[in-house]
């Protein structure tokens, strides 16, 4: 993990001009890294990543200090092991984490957790949760939760909030620049329905002005 002396020569002349007190950033930092810990396991990467682009627009050396933080939390015994996170592996490991990762085609293994953790699934989705939410609240891939919530059909959904929260959710992406796709994967539902979401989201705008 050594760097080479010209690498280390490099790191050290960009070593940034601090200001303020290195027990204020390193608090702040201790605060961050802990919360980071925790949310990433839990939060849609989206909010993630956009959460980290924010304080490096606003602040910078926050985003360092964090990272800081979040090394000395690592443990020495994991540096040379190159396997991703055990918690990571269910729902596709580290890339899973990228705001742009796009899961696959269900394996075996997969198929198993659709029927294991079906009821939960539905369950979570009928209270509003998003794919996305629902697969790292559970720890399972959004292709799983995708599937479950095809086979499951209309019938296992409210008839009127569930339809409405469904077009919230597809106006949200729409406007975040997602592909017709992409929103049907994310929402777990097919491309057929998202068009016709987009035309009742329309209508209502259309009704609205």
């Amino acid at each position: 993990m050594t760097d080479t002396h010209h690498e280390l020569l490099e790191d050290l002349k960009h070593c940034p001009d601090l200001t303020g007190s290195a027990r204020q950033r390193a608090s702040q930092a201790d605060a961050d890294a802990r919360r980071l810990i925790a949310d990433v396991r839990d939060l849609d990467p989206r909010a993630i990543w956009g959460r980290i682009n924010r304080w490096n627009t606003n602040d910078p050396h926050r985003v360092l200090a964090a990272l800081v933080a979040l090394a000395t939390r690592a443990d020495l015994a994991d540096v040379d092991n190159a396997e991703p996170p055990s918690w990571t592996a269910p729902f596709g490991g580290p890339a899973a984490l990228h705001p742009d990762y796009k899961a696959t085609e269900l394996t075996p293994g997969q198929l198993t957790n659709a029927a294991k953790h079906r009821d939960e699934i539905l369950r979570l989705a009928a209270g509003g949760l998003t794919q996305r939410e629902i697969a790292f609240r559970l720890g399972i891939r959004e292709s799983t939760v995708g599937h479950v919530r095809r086979e499951a059909g209309d019938r296992h959904r409210p008839p009127g909030p569930s339809s409405s929260r469904r077009d919230a959710e597809i106006a949200e992406l729409d406007q975040l620049g997602y592909t017709t796709d992409q929103i049907a994967e994310s929402v777990g539902c097919s491309a057929r329905t998202v068009e016709r979401a987009r035309v009742r989201i329309a209508a209502a705008a259309e009704t609205a002005a």
